[in-house]
């Protein structure tokens, strides 16, 4: 995935393009500018504006159709945050209603109604349209998924996303298109090794499985940690000793031996989501409670869209045989390794800016007694 980098980077990185005056979408040249500008204006209300009254002026179907098609409701999803404006949610709203949505499998592949469902508004009109766009799209058959499949507006995490999460976002949507040939040659040539096993290792009540090959159906891709690690200047460590260690956590999933197949996309949410706390717990002493919400959420965010690709694929496999506990089991020794590594990062990272910090302190202060003795 792209690699994280503080704020400055990425504005020096991605320079503020210059909005002009808002026309609607007049080809599908328009539709990938569009797409490829949208993801500057998270947390930015003025670029949310511009971009939604873009989409507002475009009355030809087929681009808007289009415009979902190539990722556009995920990132639509991602401007209902915590500085969404009223205007702001009211022009989303606006877009979503004109969308001529033939299915309901866009919509629950983007998750955008569990945003909507965690949007605090006390304005009655935009709680009415929201409403109105949920009746509708529950009316919507779907293609590829049961007609049973509901989207549960439970609130279970707030959607972190910062700007410095931009650029790994983008990758995490189209994470094929960042390969280049040669890497997805190796990709595929991947596949036709032998399928995987798995070596499960005792250990008290715990119990750690850990892949040691790759089969065309297993789940082959790689998050690095230390890309999404930026520093934080104004987050410090209450503790400077060494990580924990942290012990395998045994399956503790109702299901037991029930089939993967039987889990629907909320039940799994929720057992990841799980997963994730009870595997960053260990962390907690290890800085303020304020920076540990705060990355706990962001990992929760990074890990859940690569492993709800996984999911899906299991899912359509006609030969799975995967138990719930199995399956949680490997996510969990996923889950493990990545918050090694992020951890390890963010303490680091902090440490840093700590020094840096104090390093400033002590070359201002000396400063000003050497200016002092000067006059």
């Amino acid at each position: 995935y792209g690699v994280v980098v503080p704020s400055s980077q990425v504005q020096s990185a991605s320079p503020p393009i210059h909005l002009g005056e808002a026309r609607p979408l007049e080809g599908p040249t328009d539709v990938v500018d569009i797409i490829g500008h949208m993801m500057q204006a998270v947390y930015r209300p003025e670029m949310v504006e511009y971009f939604m009254h873009r989409l507002e002026l475009t009355s030809d179907n087929v681009l808007l159709r289009q415009f979902v098609n190539q990722g556009g409701l995920r990132i639509m999803k991602l401007y209902i945050n915590d500085q969404t404006t009223t205007d702001n949610m009211a022009q989303i709203l606006s877009v979503l209603e004109k969308i001529p949505f033939p299915y309901k499998d866009p919509i629950i592949e983007s998750e955008i109604e569990l945003n909507m469902h965690n949007f605090k508004t006390h304005d009655e009109e935009l709680l009415s349209n929201m409403k109105k766009i949920q009746k509708i799209w529950g009316d919507l058959p779907c293609k590829h998924y049961h007609n049973n499949v509901s989207i549960s507006t439970k609130p279970l995490i707030t959607s972190v996303v910062s700007e410095q999460d931009v650029q790994a976002i983008k990758k995490i949507f189209d994470p094929d298109d960042s390969k280049g040939p040669s890497s997805k040659k190796r990709s595929k040539m991947k596949g036709t090794k032998s399928s995987s096993h798995h070596h499960s290792v005792k250990n008290g009540n715990s119990e750690k499985i850990s892949t040691t090959e790759s089969s065309p159906n297993k789940n082959t891709e790689k998050t690095t940690p230390s890309q999404h690690v930026d520093a934080v200047a104004n987050e410090s460590v209450e503790s400077t000793g060494e990580l924990p260690a942290r012990p395998t956590v045994p399956d503790n999933t109702t299901s037991g031996n029930s089939p993967v197949a039987s889990l629907d996309k909320q039940q799994f949410r929720d057992e990841f989501t799980l997963i994730v706390v009870e595997q960053c717990e260990p962390y907690k002493n290890l800085m303020e409670e304020s920076t540990f919400n705060k990355h706990k959420e962001r990992c929760i965010n990074i890990l859940y869209d690569k492993e709800l690709r996984f999911f899906d694929k299991e899912m359509q496999r006609k030969d799975s045989r995967s138990d719930i506990g199995h399956y949680m089991n490997s996510i969990r020794n996923r889950v493990s390794k990545f918050l090694d590594e992020y951890m390890n990062k963010l303490v680091e990272s902090i440490k840093k800016s700590r020094k840096e910090k104090e390093s400033a302190r002590g070359s201002t202060s000396v400063k000003r007694e050497h200016d002092s003795e000067g006059n």
